[in-house]
């Protein structure tokens, strides 16, 4: 027990007792309103007897205020068991919320699925459980090999920057369990754009899953039939009661063929790609998008990756361990994918050619000399190309790249892009391609981390990035 005692005068300047124990009294009415284990000796008869003394009385008058030390209180519990368990549902406490989510797409793009859960996580004050990054591409799943979040991006400093607990899914369920749990999820996919993409991450973590569509109400445009945006309220909305829609269509579980209404304790989804705040596609085009400001900017490098790039930047400048690495500015070039989206336009007039890159760089190189007082030297290049020749003209321009020939056997299929993200994340500059995720994610992290320098090459056309 604390107790504190207070001493007030009257005096002819009857205002300032007046003021002060109006101060001392609202203060101790406030925290013995908020918390119960907190109280006070002043009543409003005593309060109003030292407002207003009898006459002729002018001594001191003293008051006792007494304050209980709240009892100790430690974490709540997040799971049953402190080890993983056969089934799902044995280890989710009655009392506890939880919200998960299975990201498709490419890894920035599951990235990005995160970041957007995670946010969905705060506003419904739910618990997060993260699937691990499983391979995902067009036509071919590889079921083999999946990453668990917390080896690429430093899950304690995360969970202490948002405020809020994390869980992995290899903490709740043991990955080595046969047991099939039977779980109820929503259904982006079906209610917003009439596809579904397989992921492999129900099949990792021993799911079988039934899908309810989700009602149009959670689209930006509810009345537009192609529109493919979700918005993060309307979602928070399927996981209250009041909110949640009671007849809806239900698509029966690919193993046991059973049809189960979404989950309350775990509140699921299939995809959570295009979901935004107030307009579509706001996290590649606008500074304002929740889930990075309030999320993305907090998932930093784990340190085995960031150890693993400052590695690979040194090798690429040729320093030794001891010396410090100079400023840099990194180049993210995608062209795999992007021939496939030229159209008609062939694709030496459809793809940036390096000259475009090479003005982007120097201006980036002007700017940082007039606003920061910065002269960069080192370049580096990071792209998807695997044409010799387009490499040489690369190093011909002086820039260098990172030497990946024995990543994959060394750490795994996943660690070049894990690598070469931090290395673009590290830079006090950063050169784009317009509409990459790799680039956009890039593009925040430069921006909000290292207050860098960003320009972006346009591409689509011959000549789009002329100005």
């Amino acid at each position: 027990m604390l107790a504190a005692r207070r001493c007030l005068h009257t005096s002819g300047v009857a205002v300032g007792v007046l003021l002060a124990l109006t101060v001392l009294f609202r203060g101790f009415a406030d925290q013995s309103a908020n918390n119960p284990a907190v109280s006070s000796g002043v009543t409003f008869d005593s309060a109003a007897r030292l407002y207003h003394p009898e006459p002729g009385t002018l001594e001191a008058t003293t008051v006792t205020v007494t304050v209980h030390k709240p009892a100790s209180t430690s974490p709540t519990p997040l799971l049953v068991k402190e080890v993983a368990t056969a089934l799902l549902k044995e280890n989710l406490r009655p009392e506890v919320k939880y919200i998960a989510g299975w990201p498709v797409f490419g890894w920035n793009n599951q990235v990005i699925q995160y970041m957007n859960l995670l946010y969905l996580a705060l506003i419904t004050e739910r618990v997060p459980i993260l699937a691990p990054f499983s391979p995902f591409t067009s036509g071919h799943v590889d079921t083999a090999t999946v990453v668990n979040f917390s080896e690429v991006f430093d899950l304690p400093r995360l969970q202490k920057e948002l405020k809020r607990p994390i869980l992995e899914w290899w903490q709740v369920k043991d990955s080595e369990s046969p047991m099939m749990d039977e779980l109820g999820c929503w259904s982006l996919e079906r209610s917003a754009w009439n596809a579904t993409w397989q992921t492999p991450q129900p099949i990792h973590l021993k799911l079988d899953i039934s899908y309810s569509v989700a009602p149009n109400w959670i689209k930006l445009v509810p009345e537009d039939y192609n529109d493919q945006q979700v918005t993060f309220w309307a979602l928070a909305a399927l996981g209250f009661a009041d909110t949640k829609p009671v007849n809806v269509t239900t698509v029966e579980s690919p193993a046991t063929q059973k049809s189960i209404v979404p989950d309350d304790q775990l509140l699921c989804f299939d995809n959570l790609y295009f979901v935004c705040a107030h307009e579509a596609w706001e996290f590649s085009n606008r500074r304002y998008a929740p889930a990075w400001r309030f999320v993305g900017r907090h998932m930093h490098w784990s340190s085995k990756v960031q150890d693993l790039a400052d590695q690979y930047i040194r090798k690429a400048f040729l320093i030794k361990p001891s010396v410090q690495i100079p400023p840099y500015i990194t180049i993210h070039v995608r062209r795999g994918d992007f021939r496939e989206q030229c159209g008609g336009v062939p694709v030496n007039e459809c793809l940036a050619p390096l000259s475009a890159y090479a003005k982007r760089v120097e201006e980036a190189k002007a700017e940082l000399r007039s606003t920061k007082g910065i002269r960069v030297d080192h370049v580096i290049m990071t792209s998807d190309e695997d044409d010799p020749e387009w490499w040489n003209e690369v190093h011909g321009l002086g820039w260098v790249s990172i030497d990946h020939s024995r990543t994959v056997e060394e750490y795994g299929p996943w660690y070049p892009p894990f690598i070469d993200s931090a290395i673009q994340s590290g830079g006090i500059g950063f050169v784009a391609t317009h509409k990459s995720t790799v680039s956009i994610v890039a593009d925040r992290r430069v921006s909000a981390w290292n207050s860098g320098v960003v320009k972006t090459v346009l591409w689509g056309h011959l000549g789009a990035d002329d100005h």
